[in-house]
């Protein structure tokens, strides 16, 4: 499935995380087209899954260990915000392959995959004011997509990710 409802008690799914990989290792333009059913080439002509093992494997897991820890420290944890949202964690790989590809450290990848777990991930969260593709809702209450379309949404997310994380 694409997407993870509040009631269920997984954090993502198996098509997610697929994205999230290709993500990371191809950035947005593959991670578009990409399928699970798909073997994925890389531009060099190199194999996917040698660069994730290889180099990427070790930026992944880094990163979204240190993304996660609020959730593993609070049993508690609310799922009613964008934490959940397939988009928010599409726009997380593509925060992990511009990372690697600047040349970041592990430790860098770390720090970064900690302050954006900090985040407040609400849907009432004041930050995302500062984000150009989030926009309060009618009421002015919550905050939602603001953008034309999803891949509009996750570059503009990874965007304001990246100037949180600088």
């Amino acid at each position: 499935t694409k997407h993870v409802r509040a009631s269920e008690k997984y954090i993502t799914t198996e098509y997610i995380l697929f994205k999230v990989l290709v993500g990371s290792v191809c950035g947005e333009k593959a991670q578009e087209r990409a399928k699970m059913s798909d073997d994925i080439t890389l531009k060099d002509g190199g194999i996917f899954v040698q660069a994730y093992s290889d180099i990427y494997q070790q930026y992944v897991e880094t990163f979204f260990r240190a993304w996660l820890s609020p959730i593993n420290e609070n049993h508690e944890y609310n799922r009613q915000g964008f934490r959940l949202s397939a988009q928010i964690w599409q726009a997380l790989s593509l925060v992990i392959n511009e990372l690697a590809l600047e040349g970041k450290t592990i430790d860098e990848i770390s720090y970064a995959g900690s302050q954006l777990g900090k985040l407040d991930y609400g849907k009432r969260a004041k930050h995302w004011e500062n984000c150009d593709v989030m926009q309060l809702d009618s009421n002015g209450r919550l905050f939602k997509n603001g953008a034309k379309s999803t891949r509009e949404l996750k570059l503009g997310l990874k965007d304001y990710f990246i100037k949180i994380i600088e």
